[in-house]
């Protein structure tokens, strides 16, 4: 136990599992691999068995020192499992007693020198390697069935709820740290729930995902490994920076021509926004907060519009020509110039709001594309809602030092502040090039006009028109302001001059102006049908997936199926703090997963979105999908029952068999030859019989043998058994069951399968009296696994019989006889099927 004050120093070999850990980084698969074996080696190790070993020696120390070196060790064992590397999951879960060190240590409270951080720490890295055994295991994985057979769910519930689960300051707020774990824990929750349903009623866990998310927890779906997954995770606070005004302007500015370009910009705005976040959690660790962020300065812009609009309210009530002069009065020009000069204050801390909050933002975006600090410096210094605040100040600085009527123009910023007053703007700038060719279409026509009337009509408007210039300037000027042209300004004639009005007025005034208005009302008009379409895009379309709202809301039992949907599945704001949490920490911390979507979105890739599809749409069944699935269950059942009912009644007419061939053979069979004085006997089958036994049933085996027969009690039991090609899961279900008679029998379940198949059983031994000549010992796959979590009874499976040996004793008990604390026997058929089972004998005690 440590001191106060010291730090733990743990072994320096210690730094071996760093290099190992090291060699593992970025989920190098390789070298995950050689961690198990080393297939061009001559003798090859398996460090993963050692991983274990040690940590469970640290599980049972309760120091600070041990606590620390697990924490190195977990996060080893993490890094060799992540990816996922199946073959160190399958191994750690099936072949190991990982999943026990484990418990212990999510189990531990902080004891003795323990430190409650280092704890968390450790118990944090459990949950993941949990969650790393599991990653891209699909349903009919056994490593799911073998981690729920051990885990200890309880603990992990405990955890995942808002409780002490240190043992130290139960109520006192949470920390950022454990509520991380929670959230870590309600992940594995989720995932273990998701591969057994029933867990939900029988640990109370609620099976609606609006009940899990929330309290600092958000969900996503990914699509990963050809499949679509639900991911829970811990929201990072720097999110909460994250203005609104800034979601504001995403969601009307982002590009929805199309479902991928929309989602492609929505990956290209995020970096714009994780920089603006990050510069204002500098602001609030530089107390700044409070005063430089971008509500405030939203505020402030606000409220220099309100302040604008009340200054030209006064002088719209009070000004006058009272002394030949505009005038207002002293009282309303007392209180207007003291409203103009705070005006100007707020419009000055605009500004200052603007270049502390936004300026060092826009300058870090021009450094990321790759531009020289120069030129960053420009582009910031002329942006253009920079000039725009910089002309706003001037501007207020007019109106108070200047002229009051400078204050009107300050009316504009309405532009600027409403999307619909800014399209009418747009109007007019977006079709600029065809403007300014028709204005200039028109300048040409009206000189054109100008010159024929200076000309010809001279006279009829002296001195209007005695030089070209004056006639140019009469013909724009009254040609425009009168409803018939340049005809009303003139006496009207029937002359020479009726062609010129007419043509004037049909073609300046009836054509060419009416196609500038043409031009700035249809650009206005396309600009509102492409806003109404973004406003229905947004509202009745998922930005995630893209699928319509009236498919969740007839899909749904619930009403408010899609808001349901957009609020918790397919909320584009967790989607943006996914991705935040990803450049918050270390790459070198993803899982499998996490790293996929970081590479894609390096690659400005969005193949990780759910595009058209959504959990909430598949898990909903048709009731005609109901029936078939009910129809393929007792299907399944009956199959089930009668395979059983078959392999059972198999097995006795093989016994039957076996029976009726020793009582026709007992009179020609020679005497057995004398044992051998080994200690391992192995009796191979006669092929005669073997070929006869074959042909009657493939999953029978038997043994023919006689000998002279001892009169000695023995104890029987099963050593290994090879042989069988089955998957390591099927192999750990095994089950032997010794059948002395229909009163007695022992059963034998299998403990553990090496690298090579090989499978061991228990250490159970069976007492058979000397009247004993014969015993029958049958191989079973009981699916049941000897569970030791909860699980509902309609997920147990019934043992199925495999195959049956029938053991004649008489040479076992001469085998028991040897000197040896016990022997061996092995028993193996030269069939078409190979198969070798090993006992062990020895006298009974």
């Amino acid at each position: 136990e440590l001191k106060d004050g010291e730090e733990p120093n743990p072994p320096e070999e210690i730094l071996i599992l760093r290099m190992l850990q090291l060699m593992c980084e970025g989920h190098y698969l390789p070298n995950q691999d050689i961690m198990r074996e080393q297939p061009l080696n001559t003798i090859s190790y398996n460090l993963l068995d050692d991983f274990v070993s040690y940590l469970n020696s640290l599980s049972r120390l309760p120091c600070r020192t041990s606590t620390c070196a697990g924490i190195r060790l977990t996060a080893l064992i993490l890094e060799v499992i992540q990816g996922p590397c199946e073959g160190n999951q399958v191994h750690f879960a099936m072949n190991t007693e990982l999943v026990e060190a484990l418990n212990r240590l999510n189990r531990a409270k902080v004891t003795h020198d323990c430190v409650e951080d280092e704890e968390i720490e450790l118990k944090k890295t459990s949950i993941d390697i949990f969650q790393g055994l599991v990653e891209g295991q699909g349903e009919k994985s056994g490593v799911y069935d073998r981690i729920l057979s051990i885990v200890h769910l309880d603990i992990i519930l405990l955890m995942s709820k808002n409780a002490s689960f240190t043992g130290v300051n139960e109520n006192a707020e949470p920390t950022e740290e454990q509520l991380i774990l929670q959230t870590e824990c309600v992940v594995l929750l989720q995932t273990l729930c998701n591969f057994r349903p029933s867990l939900y009623d029988e640990l109370g866990i609620s099976r609606r995902v609006e009940d899990i998310v929330g309290s600092g927890t958000a969900m996503i779906e990914i699509i990963w490994r050809n499949d679509i997954h639900r991911r829970f995770f811990y929201v990072p606070r720097i999110c909460d920076y994250l203005a609104k005004s800034s979601k504001d302007s995403l969601v009307e500015n982002v590009d929805r021509s199309n479902a991928e370009n929309k989602l492609i910009d929505f990956l290209n705005r995020s970096h714009d926004l994780y920089r603006e976040v990050k510069h204002q959690q500098l602001l609030t660790e530089m107390n700044l907060s409070r005063v430089f962020s971008l509500t405030n300065q939203n505020r402030a812009t606000w409220i220099s519009f309100v302040l604008a609009v009340v200054l030209n309210g006064f002088f719209i009530s009070d000004y006058s020509y009272r002394t030949g002069e505009p005038t207002i009065s002293d009282w309303v020009n007392n209180v207007t110039t003291y409203i103009n000069a705070t005006q100007t204050v707020v419009a000055l801390f605009t500004l200052i709001l603007w270049l502390v909050v936004r300026t060092p933002v826009i300058y870090q975006s021009y450094l990321a594309s790759n531009v020289s600090r120069l030129e960053a410096v420009l582009y910031t210094a002329t942006d253009g809602m920079t000039l725009y605040y910089v002309i706003y100040l001037g501007i207020s600085l007019l109106g108070v030092f200047v002229e009051n009527y400078y204050v009107s123009l300050l009316l504009l910023d309405i532009v600027v502040k409403d999307a619909t007053t800014r399209a009418v703007l747009n109007a007019v700038i977006t079709p600029w090039k065809a403007l300014a060719m028709g204005a200039l279409l028109q300048a040409f026509v009206i000189y054109i006009y100008a010159f024929y009337s200076f000309y010809f009509f001279r006279s009829d408007i002296a001195p209007l028109c005695d030089t070209l210039t004056l006639c140019l300037k009469f013909t724009l000027s009254y040609g425009f302001q009168n409803g018939g042209g340049i005809a009303d300004s003139y006496e009207h004639s029937t002359g020479n001059r009726l062609i010129m009005d007419l043509t004037f007025f049909c073609v300046v005034l009836v054509i060419l102006l009416n196609v500038v208005f043409g031009m700035i009302i249809d650009t206005f008009s396309s600009l509102r049908a492409e806003r109404e379409r973004k406003i229905l895009d947004t509202n009745n379309r998922c930005f995630i997936c893209g699928i319509d709202k009236q498919i969740f809301d007839r899909s749904s039992d619930e009403p408010d199926g899609y808001k349901s949907h957009i609020k918790i599945d397919h909320n584009m704001w967790n989607y943006l703090y996914f991705i935040f949490l990803l450049w918050e920490q270390d790459k070198d911390d993803d899982d499998g997963m996490e790293q996929y979507v970081r590479r894609a979105i390096a690659a400005n890739e969005i193949v990780f979105f759910p595009a058209n599809k959504a959990v909430r749409l598949e898990q909903i069944v048709s009731p005609t999908e109901l029936v078939r699935r009910d129809l393929m269950g007792s299907v399944d059942m009956m199959e089930s029952n009668l395979n059983s009912k078959f392999d059972e009644f198999q097995g006795e007419i093989s016994s039957m068999l076996y029976q009726l061939m020793q009582s026709l053979k007992q009179d020609t069979l020679q005497p057995s030859a004398p044992p051998p004085t080994a200690t391992e006997i192995i009796l191979e089958f006669n092929d005669d019989v073997a070929d006869d036994i074959t042909a009657i049933t493939d999953s029978s085996y038997m043994i023919a043998a006689t000998s002279t027969h001892i009169n000695t009690n023995i104890e029987l039991g099963i050593v290994d058994m090879k042989g069988l090609t089955m998957s390591v899961t099927e192999l750990l279900s095994l089950k032997c069951k010794i059948v002395v008679n229909s009163m007695t029998t022992f059963d034998i379940n299998a403990s553990k399968v090496d690298k090579n198949k090989v499978v061991a059983f228990e250490d159970t031994w069976c007492t058979l009296p000397s009247d004993v000549s014969n015993v029958e010992v049958s191989v079973f796959n009981n699916s049941a696994m000897r569970s030791k979590a909860v699980q509902s009874a309609s997920s147990m499976g019934e043992a199925k019989l495999l195959s049956s040996i029938v053991v004649n004793l008489d040479q076992i008990r001469q085998a028991a006889g040897t000197d040896t604390e016990y022997a061996t026997v092995s028993m193996k058929s030269d069939s078409s099927t190979p198969f070798l089972i090993t006992l062990k004998v020895r006298p009974a005690k």
